[in-house]
This record gives structure tokens, sequence and C-alpha cells, in this order.
């Protein structure tokens, strides 16, 4: 709604930055989401700054280097005056590196989509559909193609966008629920593997864990940890790392596990949460107790069996004084 030219190119630049931005963000976002292990990161990430660093330059020295302004104008539409201008080299070079970062970004999260809980697809694909909207706004300039009465309808798209990202953000608890290499070893190991943040919220759990409990992520992630265990985990209320063993009553048969408690510091030391590993030892108790059994049934015969030879003992020698 700026009425002049140079308003226009304010804003307009101001959407350059935030294109800038995102080129740089959403790549960082899908690996830091997605666990990705980029090898010389800093070096990757160094290149894969220098055209956003660049972009943002160029708009800032824009009145003494029309790279990206080289003819601008203001064009009265059906009821705001619409900034146009001719697109540059740098700027389809900067639209081709912006599509083809966000496009590797969109694929490392779209592998996720088949491999993690049904929580996770869900929230994994609201983002990419919030995400693809204003690149697909941003696209349809450099085609010439209008689906306002403005020639720019990224501000629309974005918006659009933005809401959907929120939704995936919020409705699936993006920061209450932080995906681990579920592939590798979460879901595969035998042990139940329970992940707590600094609320005592439930961040995660293994399938080992939600079938021992029968519960599903649903119903557990980001309720409190003592709603569902509260018995059971008693001694484990309050955040201390160490090992403990637990008993765990299931259809009138005890269960032994052995708990492994970490607790998790972000790099300035402060407490984050905790994971708890509980092996079942059944098994292993079982055998514990056995041997006790027969140790204590051993030590009672013994004990029967010199109880008798003493008597033995006191009536050989009475014998033999009365002999």
């Amino acid at each position: 709604i700026s009425p002049d030219l140079n308003g226009k190119l304010i804003w307009d630049k101001f959407q350059w930055i935030t294109f800038a931005v995102e080129a740089f963000a959403i790549p960082i976002f899908a690996v830091q989401y997605t666990q990705y292990k980029i090898p010389h990161a800093k070096i990757v990430w160094g290149i894969v700054a220098l055209l956003p660093v660049a972009a943002t330059v160029l708009v800032i020295a824009a009145p003494w280097l029309p790279i990206i302004y080289p003819n601008p104008k203001l064009t009265q539409t059906f009821i705001f005056g619409e900034l146009t201008y001719d697109f540059t080299w740098f700027a389809y070079l900067f639209a081709a590196y912006g599509y083809i970062t966000t496009a590797l970004a969109f694929l490392a999260l779209a592998q996720r989509i088949v491999r993690p809980a049904r929580l996770y697809r869900a929230q994994i694909t609201t983002i990419i559909i919030g995400l693809l909207i204003p690149v697909f706004g941003t696209a349809l300039p450099f085609f010439g193609i209008q689906l306002t009465l403005l020639r720019d309808a990224s501000p629309f798209t974005t918006a659009i966008g933005n809401m959907i990202v929120a939704l995936g953000l919020y409705r699936y608890r993006l920061f209450d629920v932080k995906p681990i290499a579920r592939e590798t070893l979460f879901e595969k190991t035998p042990d139940l593997v329970i992940i707590l943040d600094a609320q005592d919220r439930i961040v995660d759990m293994n399938h080992a864990a939600l079938g021992e409990f029968g519960l599903t992520p649903e119903q557990v992630i980001g309720k409190p940890f003592s709603s569902f265990f509260f018995y059971e985990w008693e001694e484990f209320r309050k955040p201390i790392e160490g090992n403990k063993e637990i008993f765990i009553k299931r259809n009138e048969e005890y269960f032994h596990f052995d708990v492994r408690t970490t607790l998790l510091h972000d790099s300035r030391g402060q407490y984050q949460g905790r994971i708890f590993v509980a092996r079942d030892i059944t098994p292993y108790a079982v055998l514990q107790w056995q041997l006790k059994e027969l140790n204590e049934d051993l030590e009672r015969r013994v004990q029967a069996r010199t109880e008798e030879l003493a008597e033995a003992y006191d009536t050989t020698l009475e014998g033999w004084a009365r002999a």
C-alpha cells in the first residue's frame, strides 16, 4: 500500500532479505530435524551461505550497485501501485540456488515420512506442505504467472504457508517431540527407552516400551511421566543419574528391570531432560532367586547334618563313658 516508488523498494528489500534467510535456514532446519550428519559441516555451511550473504549485501547496496533493481518503476494496478523491475542474471541465479537447496531439504524431510511413527509422518508432511506453498508463490513471477492482480503473490502464499507450518509445529508438538535415530538404535533395541524433557514430560518412547505398557505414541507423548508410571517408577521422580532395579507386576507375574538413567545437558550445562534405558533381567533374576533358594536349602541340609553328627558324637562319647 506504499504510494511511492521508494516505499515500495524498501519493502521489497525486506522481502529479498527474507528470501535470503529462508534459503539458508530451511536446509539447516532439515538437517537438524533429520539428524543428518554432514562431513566438514563448517565448510559446507560456509559455501551454502555465500549467495544469501551476497544477496543481502547487494540489496543494501542497491542504490550504488543496480544489480538487483536495474530498472525499477511503479505501475498502477486495480487498487495499489505495483513495483516492477527486470530480473537480472543474479535474480535467476539466486532463485535457482534457493530452489535447489530447498528441494534438497524437502528430499531429506520426505525420506523421514515413511520411516517414523504416524505422529511424525503427519508432522513432517504438514511442515513440507507449509514450506512448499511460499516456494510455489515465489516461482510464479519468473514464469509470468499472476494469481492475483499483483505480479508478486508471495506475501499471500507466505502467509498461508506460515499458518500451515505453525500448525505442523504446534499441533504435532515439534518442540516436545524430537525424532532421533529411531531406525538404527532407538526402535530396534529390545530395551525399553523412555525420554523425558526438563519438565518430566514424555518426549519419546520406543516400540519396546510402548508394547511393554500397552500404549501408543499419541497417548503418552507430551504427557507427564508420573501419570503413567507413578507407582513402579516412584524412585525416579527426581532427576538422578545412575542404575537402579525395579519390579513391575503384570498379569500376576513380577518382571525385573535394570534401569539406567542418563541426564541430558545442553552446551551451557543446563539440564534438558533424561533418558531411561530399562533392560529386562527377569531370567537372570529368576536364576539368582533359584540359586539363592538352593544355597539356603544346602545350608539347611548342612546344618541338619551337622546337628546329626554332633548328636551321634555325643551318643558315642556317652557309650564310651558307660563302658
